[in-house]
């Protein structure tokens, strides 16, 4: 390596070091939640008149990035924990832990932000019979601030449930 090589080096090196240091850190949430909400109507499999709810106790983490003059450019963060699938007026609950990431960025072309959200979102196993429900893989999302909306488009991996099985599984007594 010559003399100029090693000074384009040494160079480039300092003006990440330099960057670095004038780039503010991100900023860092942590939520701890728990949510309660329908999953499927078992009436659509001609199990019953019930629905199969989730109470869900989980954590997001976030990192959002900005700029140096205060403009959002990034967001990484991590969603975590663990699914209790139910039927009102029965004992049997199933739970599974889940846990999935998310980037997301500003598509400089079109303003767009676009997310990407590898994990697993629902990994639930039922004793002696194996996967009752799971899901994973990875999806890419695009989200238009101007209409407030989240359009899929693309998505790829496992997705595994048997609802009619779920359903009879946690029918309420007669």
């Amino acid at each position: 390596m010559n003399r100029l090589s090693s000074l384009l080096i040494v160079l480039v090196v300092s003006l990440v070091v330099v960057t670095t240091a004038f780039a503010a850190p991100p900023v860092r949430d942590t939520i701890e939640y728990v949510d309660d909400y329908g999953v499927v109507y078992c009436g659509d499999f001609g199990v019953g008149d019930f629905w199969i709810s989730n109470n869900e106790i989980g954590t997001v983490r976030t990192d959002t990035f900005y700029d140096q003059d205060g403009n959002w450019s990034m967001e990484k963060g991590q969603w975590s924990g663990t699914a209790h699938l139910y039927v009102e007026g029965s004992d049997k609950v199933v739970a599974g832990k889940f846990v999935f990431n998310w980037t997301a960025v500003e598509d400089p072309e079109t303003g767009l932000q676009l997310s990407h959200w590898p994990g697993n979102w629902w990994h639930i196993n039922l004793p002696g019979y194996g996967n009752l429900v799971h899901f994973a893989g990875m999806e890419n999302w695009e989200y238009d601030p101007q209409v407030d909306e989240w359009i899929l488009i693309k998505e790829a991996g496992l997705r595994s449930v048997d609802w009619e099985f779920v359903c009879e599984y946690l029918a309420p007594p007669p």
